[in-house]
C-alpha cells in the first residue's frame, strides 16, 4: 500500500509542496481506514490499540515512508483515546481518520530526553484550563500539526499532559536539523493556552508516564521495520 503511489500521484504531492511528507502515502492509509485503526467505535473508529498500532508503524517504518504516523497514531491519538474525556477527545480527533488532522506530542526536553518532571510548567485551574510555558525539542510533524500534546509540570503539584493548538496564541515552532531527515521543531510555548488536560485526578500523572511509554513503543516498531 506504501509503496503503491505511480508517477503522476507523486508529482501531485511534490505540487502540493510536500517536501516533509508524502502526501499521496498518507491519503493511501486514511483511504484503507489505517489511520482509524486506534479511533473509539463511536467515532467511527476500530477500537484497536498499541500491538495493532505497532504493526502498522512497522511496515511505515519498513518502506521508510515519510508519513506522520508515529506522531499521529501512538504520540496523539492513542494517548487521547486512553485519557482524555469525550468532549476533548472529539475535538482533537476530529478528521485523524481521513487524513486531515496530524497530531504529535512534545516528549523531549533538552539535554533531559522524557523527563519525569519536566521542566515545562501548566498552571491550571480546577477545570483544567490555563496556559503552558516551556520548550520541548525534537518535536516530529509539529509544523504540519494541528494539536500537540504537551507533557508538563503542574504548577500546584504533580504532572499532566496539557493539549495546545501548534498555531495558536504563544506557541513558536522551528524547524531543526534531523539526521533522519523526517522533519522535527522545535517547540516555544510562552503562556500557551491550554485546550484540556489528559485524565482526571492521580490519572494525570498516569497519562504522563504512559504517553512516554508509547512513544517509545512506537519508536521501537518504527525501527524493527
Amino acid at each position: 500500500l506504501l509503496g503503491s503511489a505511480g508517477p503522476a500521484d507523486q508529482g501531485t504531492a511534490a505540487a502540493a509542496g510536500s517536501q516533509d511528507a508524502d502526501l499521496t502515502a498518507w491519503q493511501a492509509l486514511a483511504k484503507a481506514g489505517l489511520l482509524a485503526l486506534t479511533l473509539p467505535g463511536w467515532m467511527g473508529g476500530d477500537d484497536l490499540g498499541v500491538l495493532e498500532a505497532a504493526v502498522l508503524l512497522t511496515e511505515v517504518g519498513r518502506q521508510a515512508a515519510r508519513v506522520p504516523a508515529l506522531a499521529t497514531i501512538m504520540l496523539g491519538a492513542l494517548p487521547v483515546v486512553r485519557w482524555a474525556r469525550r468532549e476533548l477527545a472529539e475535538r482533537v480527533l476530529a478528521g485523524v481518520g481521513s487524513g486531515e488532522t496530524i497530531l504529535t506530542a512534545g516528549v523531549r526536553e533538552r539535554s533531559t530526553g522524557m523527563p519525569a518532571w519536566p521542566a515545562t510548567v501548566a498552571v491550571l485551574d480546577a477545570t483544567g484550563s490555563g496556559t503552558v510555558t516551556g520548550t520541548k525539542v525534537g518535536v516530529p510533524f509539529a509544523g504540519q500539526a494541528r494539536w500537540i500534546l504537551v507533557p508538563a509540570a503542574v504548577s500546584g503539584g504533580g504532572r499532566a499532559v496539557v493539549v495546545v493548538e501548534a498555531a495558536g496564541h504563544g506557541v513558536t515552532v522551528v524547524r531543526t536539523p534531523a539526521s533522519a531527515g523526517a522533519p522535527e521543531y522545535t517547540v516555544q510555548l510562552d503562556g500557551a493556552p491550554v485546550a484540556g488536560v489528559l485524565g482526571d485526578g492521580d490519572e494525570r500523572a498516569a497519562a504522563v508516564a504512559d504517553l512516554y511509554l508509547l512513544a517509545a513503543a512506537g519508536a521501537a516498531a518504527m525501527g524493527d521495520g
